[in-house]
């Protein structure tokens, strides 16, 4: 790829730098980024492509002027067409493919020159006079310098990362928070707890989303000064009232361990057991208090309180497994193989033409089997239950503007309307989650939402692709907390529901013909 960077510089690179100094020539190409030179389409990318070029191989015939090249790489990196406006904490400039592709051009050359630092000076050197010494730093360069060391946890660079999550400006503190997360380090761990600490006094607090990815991928050891910081968000948010409080909270339960764990789980299961006969509960959330406490026993005593009294009290006397026989939990009614556990739940179910295709060697076609066992699952939810379905070709059908409970006129409403739909047309998946979720085109959230859960089944690529699937549910599940619950019929996915339930800590099933 090198090669032909160098080659398109030859060809390509305008005239007048000829003999000029790279870093000089990288520095007023960006400069002039977002200018009239923005019209000449593809030539832009191409003289991008090639003034990158020439600073890799600069870095060969002058190492000694690395952190020069550095510097103008991660200008590159941070690329903003004049007009795109300051960058904001939450940024919601979208570049476009041009610009994307220069940028990623430019982070795979920094990351190739940081392969070869092999005693961090680089990564030093950027840590202290880029990300600390902010004096004189555009905001983009030192933006695009803490997202380079995004997971990587080199240790030049945890300094420097964990005080650029005390600045003052969001859109710095942000981007650290987000490089740190899942770092195995103490000092990162009272960090991400201060996070917490913030939102227990004031929900919603700014970065909370960070503090939590990183609390449900790390242990914390027993001497960690963060474990009671944890224990109590964990407490307090279990108990909420609120259920979306609650599932947050239990995302923080993987890092403690078993003693100050398990007490909490089991009080807010009881808790929330409590609250089903006032018509108060959340199925979801007793089933994923009861997952969590499953995944340490390796028990399946379902939403039990008294059972998982009675296995705790037993595990503490011998500090072992719970005793032999313990029952297991109900049948929970499933949908192609998934069994979430929810009873406000919205499908979101593919009615592109391809669906009109057969499932199997039993006559039926996806479509049908589709329907037969969605009704199957919301007959089962009980009049407790509440559901709404959403179906996607080329645009959406909604059979409801809102949760319908799950009553037999309501499902026998439900049926009627979907036997007056037909597959047709594409797979435009994306409009549909929108709707899902009550999020408008721009992401903005509209309204209160009630639904905790999305099962959604598609058979094929969608229209999208998966790209879209990570920065949305980034920007939007931290306050709706819904969890995705996906099957993919046939070998034909693109990834998108894999994603949509892995990044939202849901399940996913591929179901052959």
């Amino acid at each position: 790829m090198l090669v032909v960077f160098v080659i398109l510089a030859a060809l390509f690179g305008p005239a007048q730098s000829k003999g000029a100094d790279p870093i000089a020539r990288a520095r007023e190409w960006i400069e002039g980024y977002g200018g009239s030179g923005t019209d000449r389409g593809a030539e832009v990318l191409v003289e991008g492509e090639s003034w990158l070029a020439e600073l890799a191989a600069l870095d060969v015939r002058a190492p000694e002027r690395r952190f020069e090249i550095a510097l103008a790489l991660l200008d590159c990196a941070g690329l903003r067409p004049r007009g795109a406006g300051e960058m904001k904490p939450d940024d919601a400039y979208q570049p476009d493919a041009r610009t994307k592709a220069l940028r990623a051009s430019a982070v795979r050359t920094l990351e190739a020159l940081l392969a070869t630092d092999a005693r961090g000076e680089l990564a030093r050197e950027l840590a202290v006079r880029v990300m600390i010494d902010a004096k004189g730093q555009p905001l983009a360069r030192r933006v695009a310098a803490i997202e380079l060391f995004t997971g990587k946890f080199r240790r030049e660079t945890e300094l420097a990362l964990l005080h650029c999550a005390d600045s003052e400006q969001p859109v710095v503190s942000r981007a650290a928070l987000r490089a740190l997360a899942g770092w195995p380090e103490d000092a990162v761990h009272r960090r991400m707890a201060r996070e917490l600490e913030e939102s227990l006094v004031a929900p919603g607090a700014r970065h909370a989303a960070f503090a939590l990815r990183h609390f449900e991928t790390t242990v914390l050891p027993n001497t960690s000064t963060a474990c009671p910081i944890v224990e109590r968000y964990l407490a307090r948010g279990a108990t909420s009232s609120d259920w979306r409080v609650a599932t947050r909270a239990l995302r923080v339960a993987p890092a403690l361990s078993h003693d100050d764990a398990v007490p909490v789980l089991i009080a807010a299961l009881t808790e929330w057991v409590g609250r089903r006969a006032k018509d108060q509960g959340s199925s979801r959330i007793e089933g994923e208090i009861a997952r969590e406490l499953e995944r340490r026993s390796k028990r399946h005593l379902g939403p039990y309180p008294e059972r998982w009294r009675s296995w705790w009290r037993s595990y503490l006397e011998r500090r072992a497994s719970g005793a032999e026989g313990d029952p297991e939990p109900e049948t929970v009614t499933s949908f192609f193989g998934l069994r979430p556990t929810t009873d406000r739940v919205v499908f979101v179910l593919d009615r592109s033409g391809s669906m009109d295709g057969a499932l199997g060697t039993g006559g039926t076609t996806r479509w049908k089997a589709a329907v037969a066992q969605l009704l199957d699952f919301v007959e089962k939810l009980g009049p407790t239950g509440r559901f709404r379905v959403i179906l996607f070709s080329d645009e959406t059908w909604s059979s409801s503007r809102e949760l319908k409970k799950a009553v037999p006129q309501n499902i026998a409403s439900l049926r009627n309307w979907l036997s007056g739909h037909r597959p047709g047309g594409g797979t435009e998946l994306q409009p549909a989650i929108r709707e899902a979720l009550a999020v408008d085109e721009r992401g903005a959230l509209l309204g209160a939402l009630d639904a905790d859960s999305v099962v959604v089944l598609c058979d094929g690529q969608t229209a999208e692709g998966p790209a879209w699937v990570e920065p949305f549910l980034e920007s939007v599940n931290p306050e709706r907390c819904i969890v995705f619950y996906c099957v993919q019929i046939g070998g034909g996915g693109d990834g998108t529901l894999a994603t949509l339930a892995l990044r939202s800590g849901g399940q996913f099933v591929q179901s052959m013909d």
